[in-house]
């Protein structure tokens, strides 16, 4: 389901988070805690910012991925697609 009709068949407020991936180890373990406390408000959605024109996107992918298979959330992949290519663009979406 796309976030607008998420939104739109509400009829409360909807909640969401929003990540970027970790850079350092330091980053990994803070962000592993916060996603457990925040995974008990049952967000309807969590969502991940890929970096600046698609950068370290396969950290993000993979933050994705682990948001979606070990927490059970519903997920969406912020992607700003300003200095990618066509090629490049379609690769990360691929993934």
């Amino acid at each position: 389901m796309k976030v607008a009709e998420h939104i739109s068949n509400n009829r409360k407020p909807v909640l969401s988070f929003e990540f970027s991936r970790p850079v350092s180890p330091k980053a990994t373990a803070n962000l592993s805690k916060a996603i457990i406390k925040l995974q008990k408000l049952n967000p309807d959605y969590v969502s991940v910012t890929f970096g600046a024109g698609g950068s370290n996107h396969e950290g993000s992918v993979e933050l994705l991925k682990k948001l979606k298979e070990d927490y059970d959330f519903k997920t969406v992949a912020y992607i700003a697609g300003v200095g990618l290519g066509k090629d490049k663009l379609i690769e990360v979406l691929d993934q």
